[in-house]
């Protein structure tokens, strides 16, 4: 008999619930655990949002059944297993140890508070369960303080966050874990740690992650097996390395799509195994970039490794390329294409025994040691050693090989370049070939090959590789390079030569002057030295190089002397020369040329010389709210041991000046009259007599140094409405009331440098022709409007066209005859201009359907004192609260958070805290949150 298609429907709809349970915790089941206990395969347990703690609550185990664990709203701001554990009595949120799988799965907690000896929040022995939304925090053990994972088991961590733990945030012990989209930081321990005596199978997965701000390493792989897979994970400001990672003979590490910055002992440090790290950036780390030791091999390609405190890349291996070989397929062994700059020690260090294969395709530049640095030796099923298609330039030396008997070295194509040493330094191998090199402008000299040692060569030079800017690290090359093919200029067919392709204009030679640096105007002290910089440029203004001679320096009236200038950059041609200023007060005039185009315009300094405080910087604080700036000085030439007039203190003076809307009026020039000493003609002080000043920050104690410094306020912020500048004096002052000495004056500007932080809780409620939107501050303090957006689509861009209010208020009330379809943003704007990410709604409700909606009604009276009534509409059961906040977005009451029945309702506020306090009389706004979203209004209270 046929069945009814609507039969069948029902059928279709209803029967999965024959075969699942959803259990409802507290409504079905008074505990978690209570509620797990009578659960059966595939059923559902929901938790209410809320505080769920002591017997029944905690230690939970799901006793090895496939089950979901939720919170009823997935939100683990609302749902907390608290542990209450302690030293003295353990608890923890869940213990997994009955072989349970990926398909028993734990969503939306916060597990808190816990305290064990493993696993402070979740220990996993024996049990595979998957973690989905959950947040693991401020939990305690000597193992594994947020997770601890071991016995065979396999973790799976989404989307969860495990953060602030006290110990290792995660801990493996012949485990495997697999962790995606998470945040993993904060531990006072490492983030991720592993067991020493682990020698067993297991791996780490994780797949765009963040590991920051650990007191340990980010990753500390400790184990001698534990295999690890790294794909857009984020390694940062850990205290220790970023990784650490010691294992044996196999693939060890891949690291693919990372970053590792800042981190407290250095990015990556790689011990016994084979490393695969591909697109890695590894920078600004406390130590070296990227270290390897030990057994294992290495293939680093397309990273970038810059600003470490240390080495860029420093491999220490016994037996580097062992273990690779025999990877199947084989991985080649060595750096490719790698770009390493602007580091401590050496860009790349080298010294393998055996297997390394080879460095190609680098940009190696601006490293205080070495740019490549190779040790290597030789065995017979050693490879041939490659170091081919480099960019080696502005290094403490360039390229320097000590290849012991490796008899098979070839150098290949590479540019070295403008190097403090030699270019190319070959000691100690048998026979080196190098083919198609350009070996230029390196301080020491191009090559130096050490005696006995059989070098071939063909189509190496030494020609200028014409870079596009190398001043900013760009070394690509200009059209007209010898280093691109055909462009030889012996006409060998080297082909491409250095890692960088064409891709800037022919450089020009008509060099045609010397330009000064500093320009203008300078202010010394009597008898001091200062190091000045000549820079050749073109007619254009472009560093260019030049074979000429120095350039020709005067100095008059001349009681100063200047030293012969220095060539210090060839590629730029900067010369650089130092000037001691006489031993008393004057003034000279600095003058340079260049020899070859006498007749071109040369450039001047002006040098004053003074025995008085210089201001040398008036600068804005950086990352700050604006008005203030940081005043640096050097010293009074009487701020010194054993003079007569010693100076005791300075203080920083700010001119009065009166401005207006970004405008500022100033006084005319300073009148200053010179006050002399009895015995002598020295100036004794300054005097200023025709604009008004007033001291600002604290006075500064003489301390004998050679700069001093404070930070002041300004007049106000420079903003897009004009330049506010603030000038400023400094004042050394004796023991004396009536003996002391003022500074030539300086000025400078501030910035509010911070935008506000983006509104919170945005709420949006469509209710037809009567939009309401909410929000909540984020509590800084220099918020000066709102600024409320709205366009047509989802993705619209906030703009001026489409901003339709301004407000200072919490909330706006759009009268839009027709909303649906509008979207709106809302962005917090302070008093400086600047503008906070626009926020867009986290809750939007509508009055239609259903016909009966969630709302606030309004409150009777209003304003009040001492009582009102605020009325409101649930639509349906379920959690809610009804709070009142201040206008600064702090919470003074909560009337109710709890379960409310559907249906209309009402709550009365006294005017008080929720301490007893009467609050004083002003704006409030009352604000429900329900399972649909939020609804608020203002309330105005009046003593």
């Amino acid at each position: 008999m046929r069945m009814p298609l609507f039969f069948l429907l029902v059928i279709g709809l209803v029967a999965p619930s024959a075969y699942a349970t959803i259990i409802h915790v507290p409504a079905d089941s008074t505990t978690i655990q209570a509620g797990l206990n009578g659960a059966a395969v595939g059923d559902t347990v929901l938790v209410a949002d809320g505080v769920w703690t002591g017997s029944g609550n905690v230690d939970l185990d799901t006793l090895g059944k496939s089950l979901l664990l939720a919170s009823a709203s997935g939100d683990t701001a609302l749902c907390h297993i608290d542990c209450g554990g302690t030293e003295l009595e353990p608890r923890r949120g869940f213990l997994f140890t009955s072989g349970e799988d990926s398909t028993t799965v734990v969503r939306g907690f916060t597990i808190e508070n816990g305290w064990a000896a493993t696993g402070g929040a979740v220990k996993c022995d024996g049990g595979s369960p998957k973690f989905v939304g959950c947040r693991l925090t401020g939990n305690t053990a000597a193992v594994g303080a947020g997770l601890y994972v071991g016995d065979s088991s396999t973790c799976v961590v989404d989307s969860c966050g495990i953060i602030g733990n006290f110990g290792d945030g995660i801990y493996l012990g012949w485990a495997t874990i697999r962790v995606r989209h998470s945040d993993i930081g904060g531990s006072q321990g490492h983030g991720v740690g592993t067991a020493a005596d682990w020698f067993g199978p297991g791996a780490m997965i994780f797949d765009d992650c963040r590991i920051v701000d650990n007191t340990g390493s980010g990753i500390h792989n400790a184990s001698t097996i534990c295999e690890l897979f790294l794909n857009g994970v984020t390694l940062n400001d850990n205290g220790g390395w970023g990784l650490w990672s010691y294992n044996n003979d196999v693939v060890g590490t891949v690291a693919d799509s990372c970053v590792v910055q800042r981190n407290g002992l250095g990015g990556q440090y790689l011990h016994d195994m084979v490393s695969v790290i591909h697109e890695v950036e590894v920078s600004d780390n406390r130590g070296p970039g990227i270290s390897v030791f030990g057994y294992g091999g290495i293939n680093f390609s397309e990273c970038t490794v810059f600003d470490n405190d240390g080495s860029g890349i420093e491999v220490n291996a016994v037996e580097s390329g062992l273990a690779i070989k025999r990877l199947d397929p084989p991985v080649y062994n060595g750096i490719i294409d790698c770009v390493i700059h602007s580091n401590g020690g050496h860009g790349v260090y080298v010294q393998p025994l055996n297997f390394f294969q080879a460095v190609t395709g680098c940009t190696v530049w601006g490293n205080a040691d070495t740019g490549i640095e190779l040790a290597v030796s030789h065995q017979s099923e050693s490879p041939p050693f490659t170091i081919a298609g480099n960019t080696v330039v502005f290094n403490g030396s360039g390229l320097i090989l000590d290849a012991l008997s490796h008899p098979r070295v070839s150098i290949e194509s590479n540019i070295l370049a403008y190097n403090g040493g030699f270019g190319l330094t070959v000691i100690a191998t048998d026979t080196v070939s190098t083919t198609g090199n350009d070996v230029y402008g390196n301080t020491v000299g191009a090559t130096f090959i050490e005696s006995g040692i059989v070098h071939e060569t063909v189509g190496d030079f030494t020609a200028n590789p014409l870079f596009a800017d190398p001043g900013l690290g760009d070394f690509t090359l200009a059209e007209n390079s010898p280093c691109l093919p055909g462009n030889h200029p012996d006409g060998y067919d080297a082909g491409q030569i250095g890692s960088q392709p064409e891709g800037a204009p022919p450089v020009s030679y008509a060099p045609d002057l010397i330009e000064l640096s500093p320009n203008g105007f300078a202010r010394v002290h009597a008898g001091s030295q200062i190091n000045l910089q000549f820079v050749l440029r073109d007619a254009l203004g472009d560093t260019v190089p030049d074979e000429g001679a120095a350039p020709t320096i005067t100095v008059s009236p001349g009681p100063g002397s200047i030293d012969l200038p220095t060539l210090v950059d060839p590629e730029t041609w900067v010369w650089q020369t130092t000037y001691t200023a006489g031993a008393t007060a004057g003034a000279d005039t600095i003058v340079a040329h260049d020899q070859e185009c006498a007749a071109q315009p040369y450039d001047t300094l002006r040098v004053d010389v003074t025995e008085t405080a210089i201001i040398t910087s008036v600068a804005d604080i950086p990352l700050d709210q604006g008005l203030q700036v940081r005043v640096i000085w050097d010293r009074d030439l009487h701020d010194e041991p054993g003079d007569p007039t010693p100076i005791a203190q300075y203080v920083v003076w700010r001119r009065v000046d009166e401005y207006k809307g970004g405008t500022v009026t100033t006084e005319p020039d300073l009148a200053i009259t010179e006050l002399r000493r009895d015995d002598d003609e020295s100036p004794l002080l300054w005097s200023v007599r025709s604009v008004l000043w007033e001291p600002v920050g604290p006075a500064v104690p003489a301390m004998l140094w050679e700069t001093y410094a404070n930070t002041v306020p300004t007049l106000g912020d420079s903003n897009v409405a004009g330049m506010i500048e603030s000038v400023f004096q400094v004042s050394a002052h004796t023991s004396d009331p009536q003996v002391f000495f003022i500074s030539a004056p300086d000025s400078g500007w501030s910035v509010d440098n911070l935008a506000p932080a983006m509104p919170l809780a945005f709420s949006v409620h469509y209710a037809g022709g009567n939009t309401d939107l909410a929000w909540l501050p984020a509590g800084d303090e220099d918020v000066d409007a709102y600024h409320v957006y709205r366009g047509d689509d989802e993705a619209f861009s906030p703009s001026s066209e489409t901003l339709v209010h301004v407000t200072t208020e919490l909330l706006w009330v759009d009268d839009l005859v027709d909303p649906w379809g509008q979207f709106y943003k809302v962005a917090a704007v302070d008093d400086a201009g600047n503008a906070s990410e626009p926020a867009v709604p986290s809750t939007v409700t509508s009055a239609d359907p259903p016909t009966v909606f969630t709302a606030l009604h309004g409150c009777r009276p209003n304003p009040f004192n001492p009582y009102t009534e605020v009325r409101y509409t649930l639509a349906r059961a379920g959690h809610a609260s009804l709070t009142i906040y201040d206008v600064e977005g702090r919470v003074v009451r909560t009337l109710f958070a709890d379960e409310q029945p559907a249906g209309d309702g009402s709550a009365t506020w006294d005017g008080r805290d929720d301490s007893g306090r009467n609050l004083p009389s002003g704006l409030y706004v009352c604000r429900l949150v329900y399972g649909g979203g939020v609804a608020a209004m203002k309330m105005s209270l009046v003593r």
